[in-house]
């Protein structure tokens, strides 16, 4: 009962991360830029967000215009990638995972296939966990090291990271720790324990009682 508490404690956290990946996938908060400079007219004060697939220009009114992002680095099309594909291997573990659930009528029969397939289903979640961390890592650290553009009023605009990114590192570290909970969940210790979940006769019994 308490492996099955805490595989669906993870289960619980990999979802959660899987839907914020999402989220954060479509955010154009990756990074922004400030300006540097002496000169500080209405021009400088327009913040540029950039995120995976467009880009933002925030004006002093508040207004917002967004643009497709073109061109894309090589660091932003290979975060898109481990993100894309961490989301499509993390829906597929979801449903690998409620097969392995000992509660669940679904699946496997046996404990001992329950378990394998729990355990197949946190290996998933663990890969695709580590794909959006590497993701995060990667643009955090190229944006680091960029060297800074040069603004419109010839004056450097040095970016900084921004809350999606933060969002998505947090989320893919809360991800692995839920992928952990499912693996650990999932271990099966007797081997020679062959219990059947026979679901259908359950109804059959009880009227052979009475």
């Amino acid at each position: 009962m308490a492996k099955t508490i805490v595989q669906a404690l993870g289960w619980i956290l990999s979802m959660g991360s899987w839907g914020a990946t999402i989220g954060v996938l479509l955010s154009h908060k990756w990074k922004q830029n400030s300006v540097e400079g002496l000169h500080h007219s209405a021009l400088d004060t327009i913040a540029n967000m950039e995120g995976l697939f467009q880009t933002c220009q925030v004006f002093p009114s508040g207004q917002k215009q967004c643009y497709s992002l073109a061109p894309v680095s090589m660091v932003v099309l290979a975060c898109r990638c481990f993100l894309i594909f961490a989301i499509l291997l993390g829906c597929i573990a979801g449903l690998v995972t409620l097969m392995g659930f000992k509660c669940t009528a679904v699946g496997p029969s046996t404990a001992k296939a329950k378990a394998k397939c729990a355990l197949i289903s946190g290996i998933m979640f663990l890969v695709s966990a580590s794909c959006v961390i590497i993701a995060s890592c990667w643009y955090i650290f190229s944006v680091m090291t960029s060297p800074p553009p040069i603004g419109p009023r010839r004056n450097l605009l040095t970016y900084k990271i921004h809350e999606a990114v933060q969002i998505c590192l947090a989320f893919g570290l809360l991800w692995f720790i839920g992928s952990i909970f499912v693996i650990v969940g999932s271990r099966h210790h007797d081997p020679t324990d062959d219990v059947t979940y026979n679901y259908n006769q359950t109804s059959r019994a009880k009227q052979e009682y009475i």
